[in-house]
C-alpha cells in the first residue's frame, strides 16, 4: 500500500512539479479523472496541479500548469515555493497585467494605505526598538518574588494581538529550551483553560495583557485573579486595566511606543516582541535580551531578494483571492504564526481565513474538500525541522488534492518551505510574506471596515468614530 501511494521524498516533489503539462492534441480534452492504477501511482499518475477555478464547466475541465519560483536568503538559507495553479485561472489572469490586477493608481482605503507604509518602514525597524516600555510600577512584593527566582511558568492573558505576541514569545522559550513553561490564554475563564496545578500553584506568574487597556476579557480575568496580585503583573499602555491594576496594588508594565498605530496594534508584533525579549531578560526569564539575535535577523531579511519579489507576491495573492484560506502546518506555528498571519488576512485583506495543525487537518476538515462549491487555497507552511512521518504525509496530501480530477476544480495547495534554521529568522520571513500577501488581497476585495471588532467585542477604543474624534480633538490643540 505504501508503494501504491508512493509518497515522495521533497526533492522529489519539487522535480516533479517543475515539469511542464503535456502537450493537447488537436480537438482533444484531457482526462477529468485519470485511470485507478495512474491514480495510485501518485507522483507518477494524477499529479497534473490543480488549483482555484472562478467558473468551470465538467464538460470542459482547463488544463493545468505548473508553476514555481525560488527565493535565496544569504549563506545557506533557500526558498522554494511552489504554486499550484488552475489552467484556467491562469490564462485568464495571465492576460492582465499586474497593474490592472492591482492598480497602483486607485487611492487605497486609509487602512491599507497605512498597512503598506506600515511595511516599508516599521516592520523590521521594530526588532531594533526594544526598549520603549517601563517597568517602574513594579510592586516590591512582585520584584522580590521574581529577583527569587520564585516562579516556574507564565501564564499570558489576553485577546486578540495582546496575546498573539505572547504566542510568538512562547514558541521562542520552546526554541531555546527554557525551563520556563509558558501558557498563552485567550479567555479570562482561567479555570478552564488551565491545570489546577498551574492555577493554585505560587509559583505562576499571571501577565495579563491588553494593549489598549479597555477589553473586558483582561479586567474580567484580573478578577479571576483576585488574592494573587503578588503573582499577577499587568502589560497595558494605560486606561482602565492599569487604572484597575493601581486601585489594587498589582505590578503595572507599560508600553511605551514612540509611533504606535492608533487603530491597528497589530502592525507592531516585531517590536512587542523584542520589548518583551527585552524586558523579561531584565526580569531574570532569559539568559539575553535577544538584542544580537534580532540585529541578526534584521541583516538577513532585509538582504534578501524575496523582499522585493513583488511578482511573486502578486501570483500568489491571485491564487488565494475570492478563496477560504486554510492555514497549515507543525504545531511549531499552529500558535506562533498562523494565529497573527490569520488575523493579518482577517484584518487587514478581509479574507476568509482558518488555521489547523497539519495532522489535525487530515483526520478531519479535509472531507470538506471533497468536492467545494467554493473556491479553498491551502497555504501549508514547512521547515526542514519536520520528521519524516510529518514530511510524507505532506507529500500526499499535495498529491492527493493537486491531483487531476474533477473534484478538486476548487481546491490548491501552495507549499511554502520556510528558509533558514533558526525560528526567528523563519517566523519573521514568513509574517512578512503573509503581510505582503494580505496587502494585495486587500487591494483585489477593497473591502471598507465596518468596524465589527470593535462593536462585537465592545471596546470602542479602536472604533473609527472614536479615533476621528480624537483626532478632531487633536487637530484643534
Amino acid at each position: 500500500m505504501a508503494e501504491a501511494a508512493s509518497w515522495n521524498r521533497r526533492e522529489g516533489r519539487a522535480r516533479q512539479l517543475s515539469r511542464s503539462p503535456p502537450e493537447r492534441h488537436a480537438g482533444a480534452r484531457p482526462p477529468t479523472q485519470a485511470p485507478l492504477d495512474a491514480r495510485r501511482r501518485g507522483v507518477a499518475g494524477c499529479t497534473r496541479p490543480r488549483a482555484l477555478s472562478p467558473e468551470h464547466k465538467a464538460s470542459d475541465p482547463p488544463w493545468r500548469k505548473d508553476r514555481s519560483f525560488a527565493c535565496s536568503l544569504p549563506g545557506r538559507m533557500n526558498l522554494r515555493i511552489q504554486l499550484r495553479t488552475h489552467g484556467g485561472l491562469s490564462e485568464t489572469l495571465d492576460n492582465k497585467t499586474s497593474e490592472q490586477m492591482f492598480p497602483k493608481g486607485v487611492e487605497m482605503d486609509q487602512r491599507l494605505a497605512r498597512y503598506e507604509e506600515f511595511m516599508k518602514s516599521e516592520f523590521f525597524a521594530g526588532l531594533l526598538k526594544p526598549t520603549e516600555y517601563s517597568i517602574e510600577d513594579l510592586t516590591p512584593a512582585l520584584t522580590e518574588r521574581i529577583t527569587e527566582g520564585s516562579f516556574r511558568r507564565i501564564v499570558f492573558v489576553g485577546m486578540g494581538c495582546s496575546a498573539i505576541v505572547s504566542d510568538v514569545l512562547r514558541g521562542y522559550f520552546n526554541e531555546i529550551g527554557s525551563p520556563i513553561d509558558v501558557f498563552v490564554l485567550n479567555d479570562y475563564e482561567v479555570k478552564f483553560l488551565l491545570p489546577p496545578s498551574a492555577l493554585e500553584g505560587d509559583n505562576t506568574l499571571f501577565v495579563v495583557s491588553s494593549y489598549s487597556g479597555n477589553s473586558d476579557e483582561p479586567l474580567l480575568a484580573l478578577d479571576e485573579l483576585t488574592g494573587r496580585e503578588d503573582q499577577t503583573l499587568i502589560l497595558t499602555s494605560g486606561s482602565q486595566l492599569a487604572e484597575a491594576g493601581k486601585n489594587r496594588g498589582i505590578s503595572i508594565a507599560h508600553w511605551r511606543l514612540a509611533e504606535a498605530d492608533r487603530e491597528y496594534p497589530l502592525f507592531h508584533v516585531p517590536q512587542y516582541f523584542a520589548i518583551l525579549l527585552h524586558m523579561f531578560h531584565h526580569l531574570g526569564f532569559l539568559p539575553s535580551d535577544g538584542t544580537q539575535d534580532l540585529q541578526a535577523v534584521f541583516n538577513q531579511l532585509t538582504d534578501s531578494e524575496l523582499m522585493g519579489r513583488w511578482d511573486d507576491v502578486d501570483r500568489i495573492a491571485r491564487d488565494t483571492q475570492d478563496a477560504n484560506i486554510i492555514l497549515l502546518g507543525s504545531p511549531k506555528w499552529h500558535e506562533s504564526l498562523f494565529k497573527l498571519g490569520k488575523m493579518h488576512f482577517n484584518e487587514m485583506a478581509m479574507a476568509p481565513t482558518t488555521r489547523n495543525l497539519f495532522h489535525e487537518f487530515c483526520h478531519s476538515e479535509v472531507a470538506t474538500l471533497s468536492e467545494p462549491a467554493r473556491r479553498h487555497c491551502i497555504l501549508l507552511f514547512s521547515d526542514d525541522s519536520e520528521d519524516q512521518y510529518t514530511k510524507d504525509k505532506m507529500d500526499n496530501l499535495i498529491q492527493t488534492l493537486a491531483a487531476d480530477c474533477d473534484k478538486n476544480r476548487n481546491v490548491a495547495v501552495e507549499n511554502i518551505e520556510l528558509p533558514g534554521q533558526d525560528f526567528l529568522t523563519q517566523f519573521f520571513w514568513a509574517l512578512n510574506l503573509i503581510q505582503l500577501i494580505s496587502l494585495k488581497l486587500g487591494r483585489y476585495y477593497s473591502t471598507a471596515s465596518r468596524d465589527l471588532i470593535s462593536e462585537t467585542s465592545g471596546n470602542g477604543y479602536y472604533h473609527s468614530e472614536t479615533i476621528d474624534r480624537e483626532q478632531k480633538i487633536h487637530a484643534m490643540e
